[in-house]
């Protein structure tokens, strides 16, 4: 290797480490003390030649190093655990091409939705309809499929957070998978005695594969479960990476991501993995991500040049917002997971006292105590309802389930705000008349506000490229049926219709299926003065 490349490659990787050294407690060695100079990080290396062979060597002359997975089908390299005093050494290795961050992917779902808690959950037939006609803005995932294709013969995986595969309406069509967060062969979902449970990739199956009490899209697709993100719906790049490999070995036609992070870039070891399993033949249908309205805030997968992308769009809703006496200013709030419907019928005053709460909304500031625990302290002293706001930029998703089935349910409603409503709402408080009343706003159709939105950076390519129906989507959960929204629950749409075009036409491209699903879709127009494009030579977005 020449002196050159070698001092290039060095430099890129000090900037990694750099950029790395907030997650692994990296200092300035004078301010170091020994329990962080003992600290491991994670990295993924992508090198040239046996990635195999390179596993061998570093267990051989770097024998503190732990190899933590070996990729060779989608992507060429390793994912490792060393010390960052190890890392210089490693970077500089003939065979290493670059060193990447570790990045964590989570769930692509945005809970902005009336829920019901896992006590209310509906298992039977009629429990299920009349489910239904209580909220006249659920939407079925069979809706959609007005063929008489099932997707019969055709294998979809899901990388997820597992699947409850004893489901009742999962159990007929789920043929099996890998767990690579337990590295087993149960891939089930995320229990309460093993962490904070999870219900996301059962949601993902149900509106793909569901044949039960509720069907999915394709309701005779064979549906293999891959568990890459662990308690709370969290995982990493380098089980992301490790189960794409799986699930192509294992003869896959269409993988689901409905999972993501922040990084905007086409380049990263994912996209990689993405783009060369879309080159053996796999369809790989991506989440786009629920950080919208703006432009530019697609994320990884979906960044990924041969990933098809699919946004959120939402269905005509009545969503109750907050409104000041004072200057009528609205106030969007987000119902968490497992809340009571917000169904106050009067005028409550706000204020962030939650010792002096009775009979008012408590406001309170996101920190470190549980968002339950938040709420049974308001509700104990009397609150009529609570909101939380984010303690930084931006909305956040927030559950007050509980894991204990033992716990009394929590009998007023709570919902989250952004910080900038969060602040504007605490202002209020301190005003002599500081009372609110709940409308209930009608939304239209079209495209979801929290669905992420492209270009991609470096390529400008456009991202989502269709979007489906991703708000209040009835679909399948451990114990029963939930009704959740998310590009999380749009891409699984996508990916159950590929699977009608692949059982009705077999010889037909990944190329060809991707342009039969954009070339039909309807066109939604958004609103220009709110989200038009600032780039040069757009106008609009469209899906």
């Amino acid at each position: 290797m020449c002196q050159s490349h070698f001092i290039q490659r060095l430099l890129v990787f000090f900037l990694c480490f750099w950029i790395l050294s907030p997650i692994t407690g990296y200092s300035h060695p004078e301010r170091q003390d020994s329990k962080k100079q003992e600290r491991e990080t994670s990295v993924i290396i992508e090198v040239e030649g046996n990635a195999q062979a390179h596993k061998r060597y570093l267990q051989t002359y770097f024998p503190q190093t732990k190899v933590i997975a070996v990729y060779d089908t989608l992507f060429n390299g390793l994912a490792i655990k060393t010390k960052p005093n190890k890392l210089p050494r490693i970077a500089s290795l003939d065979f290493v091409k670059a060193v990447h961050p570790v990045n964590t992917y989570q769930t692509n779902q945005h809970q902005d939705a009336n829920y019901t808690s896992p006590s209310d959950r509906r298992k039977m037939t009629s429990e299920l309809k009349d489910m239904l006609q209580a909220d006249e803005s659920a939407v079925l995932p069979s809706d959609i499929n007005t063929t008489s294709y099932t997707g019969k013969g055709v294998k979809v995986g899901i990388i997820d957070t597992g699947v409850d595969y004893s489901h009742p309406d999962i159990q007929k069509n789920y043929q099996g998978g890998y767990d690579l967060v337990d590295l087993d062969d149960d891939p089930m979902e995320t229990k309460p005695d093993q962490g904070e449970p999870t219900m996301h990739g059962t949601h993902v199956a149900g509106i793909i594969a569901a044949d039960g009490d509720l069907k999915g899209v394709a309701p005779d697709a064979s549906i293999y479960a891959y568990r890459a993100l662990g308690p709370g719906g969290s995982g990493t790049s380098a089980q992301v990476i490790a189960a794409l490999e799986q699930a192509v070995k294992d003869g896959v036609d269409i993988i689901n991501l409905s999972l993501g992070n922040s990084v905007n870039g086409p380049d990263y070891p994912t996209s990689i993995a993405v783009n060369k399993a879309s080159e053996l033949g796999v369809l790989v249908v991506t989440a786009n991500g629920n950080t919208g309205p703006e432009n530019w805030t697609v994320g990884s997968p979906a960044t990924a040049v041969k990933s098809f992308s699919v946004g959120a769009s939402s269905n005509a809703q009545h969503v109750p917002v907050l409104v000041t006496k004072q200057d009528q200013k609205q106030i969007h709030m987000r119902l968490m997971l497992g809340s009571l419907p917000w169904d106050l019928d009067r005028d409550y005053a706000v204020t962030t006292d939650i010792s002096r709460v009775r009979g008012k909304i408590a406001l309170i500031k996101r920190g470190k105590t549980p968002f339950r625990e938040l709420a049974q302290q308001a509700a104990s002293n009397g609150a009529a309802a609570v909101l939380i706001y984010n303690n930084e930029t931006g909305d956040f998703q927030g559950s007050v389930e509980s894991n204990d089935r033992q716990d009394e349910p929590l009998q007023i409603p709570v919902a989250a705000l952004s910080q900038r409503d969060g602040k504007v709402l605490a202002d209020y408080s301190r005003e002599q008349f500081p009372y609110v009343d709940t409308k209930v706003m009608e939304t239209k159709a079209g495209i979801a506000a929290f669905s992420s939105r492209g270009p991609v950076t470096v390529n400008w390519q456009i991202k989502p490229n269709v979007s489906a129906p991703g708000t209040n989507i009835v679909s399948t959960v451990p114990d029963g049926y939930e009704a959740l929204q998310g590009t999380s629950m749009a891409a699984p749409h996508v990916s159950g219709a590929a699977a009608l075009l692949k059982e009705a036409h077999p010889d037909w491209s990944n190329e060809k299926i991707a342009a039969a699903l954009e070339t039909t879709a309807n066109v939604y127009a958004e609103n220009k003065k709110d989200h038009s494009c600032k780039c040069p030579g757009h106008g609009r977005n469209t899906t």
